[in-house]
């Protein structure tokens, strides 16, 4: 470092692209149930290539702890924010996760109405082969391929709409929370902050708990209008 450089006001190598990527992991802890229950709520195909009924969703994840609140050191020069509290403790994080939470529970619902259609037109077809004309059967068959071939497109459809969801929710969170933890590091002089991971320790071997500012940056980003 040159000398006479203040730290403090350095900009970093590539900062924006650090910051999408600090960011995307955090979009990863925020959907990482609906992930979950997106995939468990997919239809099962059976032989006939026809989706089954979805499983039950994961539950949500659980609420990070808080942060024992002690005096900030007044003389560090880094800090830390835990992303996976902020979620968790924040009005946008909760409301995030409960507009992710809506859309999925309302995907699931046209998935298991679209099977349990299907199914039906599986076993009309599998229970009247013996009775129906050559011709009904046809036009039932026809009506299968053409039930299931909607079917997928409508799962690509709906993974596209999850996939805007979250696009949408990062860019509003990195709105409101960056220039906040930008607020943070220049009030106290700091050099950087940083993130962990998303059980609050990965990237951190040890640090004075006194360095976690994710309590005032929940507080702050709560009384944001």
């Amino acid at each position: 470092m040159a000398p006479g450089t203040d730290p403090t006001t350095r900009p970093l190598p590539k900062v924006q692209q650090m910051k999408r990527m600090v960011f995307a992991q955090f979009l990863g802890a925020l959907f990482v149930t609906a992930a979950v229950a997106g995939a468990q709520a997919r239809p099962q195909t059976p032989a006939a290539g026809a989706p089954a009924a979805p499983q039950t969703p994961a539950p949500a994840p659980a609420a990070q702890p808080a942060p024992t609140p002690l005096p900030f050191p007044a003389d560090a020069k880094i800090a830390f924010v835990n992303m996976q509290f902020v979620l968790s403790e924040s009005k946008l994080g909760k409301d995030g996760f409960a507009k992710v939470t809506a859309l999925s529970t309302k995907q699931q619902a046209e998935k298991t109405a679209k099977a349990a259609e299907i199914q039906k037109l599986q076993a009309e077809i599998q229970s009247g082969g013996a009775v129906l004309t050559p011709t009904v059967l046809q036009q039932k068959n026809a009506e299968l391929e053409r039930q299931v071939r909607q079917a997928q497109t409508d799962e690509q459809n709906r993974q596209s709409d999850l996939d805007n969801l979250q696009r949408q929710l990062l860019d509003e969170f990195q709105d409101k929370v960056l220039p906040l933890v930008e607020t943070l590091r220049a009030e106290r002089g700091l050099w950087m902050v940083f993130t962990p991971g998303g059980d609050g320790s990965g990237g951190i071997v040890a640090a004075n708990p006194a360095l976690d500012l994710s309590s005032e940056l929940v507080k702050r980003l709560d009384a944001l209008k």
